[in-house]
């Protein structure tokens, strides 16, 4: 039972820290289907497949941001709008890939500090799980059907009829990160860190920084500003370049109950509260979301940043 407890413990853990606190307070507590998917079905997705193959923090890692660009993608739509190029926001793509990555090692982590396994016991899945492991996706297939013949999310993003290439895209994504997942699963030992997830972590982690050095110096394009964004870069690369080099330091073993990403999804959680309180919800002041971004979201990627490529966490 305490094992079987553990996906819906990560689930409740990720749906507190993902965002829905940043967008409308604590209402958005309050949507049974977004608990629904994707959370409480990836973290039903990850214990049932953990069942049958070795999966790890880089594993749950790509799982991870796979759902989340099937959810944020393809059937919600907000990494899609008409302004852009085949009406996909690329940048907010990579972004969200990282997040959603981040979110779900971060849960399973807390899950595990929470209720720790016991290697020795491999429980198979309850009927309930099996239920909603095929129910949650078919009611989601379905919701999405249903909107393609209405066009309502179409009509809200104003995208053009590029549409189902750009869904198709994030479709093609999501299976090319899972598919990661599995064939890291299969080899012998834990691999590296891949390079492209480096590339990833890197560029996600030093986007909100450059924004932010940015407009300290006065707005962009601006002289200040460029030599603040010049610095940050400096300084981030140095610091990027030594854990590149302290890489083949990092221990096999997964850590466990690691206090600075305990410490993360508390601040994450306590961050959204603190700005919903003090500014409202996103949808009513976009300042919110600024807060947030710069104040929660940079120092949560630096720190994952930092443990995630330093060592193994447990999940």
């Amino acid at each position: 039972m305490k094992e079987r407890l553990r996906a819906p413990l990560a689930a409740a853990v990720a749906f507190l820290i993902g965002g829905a606190l940043l967008a409308s307070g604590p209402s958005g507590l309050l949507d049974p289907w977004r608990f629904l998917f994707p959370y409480l079905w990836l973290f039903l997705a990850f214990e049932a497949a953990r069942r049958r193959r070795r999966l790890l923090d880089a594993e749950a890692f790509l799982i991870g941001a796979a759902v989340g660009l099937v959810s944020d993608g393809i059937l919600a739509k907000t990494l899609q709008d008409g302004v852009f190029f085949l009406g996909v926001d690329f940048l907010g793509a990579l972004a969200s890939i990282f997040d959603w990555g981040m979110i779900a090692v971060v849960a399973l982590h807390v899950a595990d500090a929470c209720r720790p396994r016991v290697e020795d016991e491999a429980p198979s899945s309850g009927v309930l799980e099996l239920v909603a492991l095929v129910f949650i996706p078919a009611a989601a297939l379905a919701a999405y059907l249903f909107d393609v013949w209405v066009g309502r999310t179409r009509f809200q993003r104003m995208l053009g009829p590029a549409w189902l290439l750009a869904d198709l895209l994030f479709a093609a994504a999501a299976w090319a990160l899972v598919r990661r997942a599995v064939v890291q699963s299969e080899s012998a030992e834990p691999e590296e860190r891949d390079v492209r997830l480096w590339a990833l972590a890197a560029f996600s982690a030093w986007l909100p920084g450059a924004q932010l050095f940015a407009r300290a110096g006065g707005g962009w394009p601006s002289l200040l500003g460029a030599m603040y964004a010049a610095a940050w870069t400096a300084g981030f690369g140095a610091w990027m370049r030594r854990l590149w080099l302290e890489r083949g330091h990092a221990a096999w073993e997964p850590r466990h109950a690691v206090r600075p990403i305990l410490a993360l999804a508390a601040w994450r959680l306590l961050g959204a509260l603190l700005i919903y309180f003090v500014l409202g919800p996103v949808d009513s002041e976009p300042r919110g979301a600024a807060a947030f971004g710069f104040l929660v979201d940079l120092p949560s990627r630096l720190v994952f940043l930092t443990i995630f490529f330093s060592s193994r966490l447990a999940v």
